[in-house]
């Protein structure tokens, strides 16, 4: 989740409601893979190109 406040908790399922909905897997969510490969792709993303 990236609740702000408890309050916003209950958006969670509407998150995953829509994210279904668009086809994602597990897989194409970055903060669902494991630790190693959240850093690997983390680093991609801070190393792209810079425009």
């Amino acid at each position: 989740s990236d609740a702000h406040s408890t309050e916003s908790l209950n958006l969670m399922q509407y998150g995953i409601d829509v994210a279904r909905r668009g086809w994602l897997t597990k897989s194409s969510v970055v903060n669902t893979l494991p630790k190693s490969e959240f850093t690997q792709a983390f680093m991609r993303y801070n190393n792209r190109s810079q425009f």
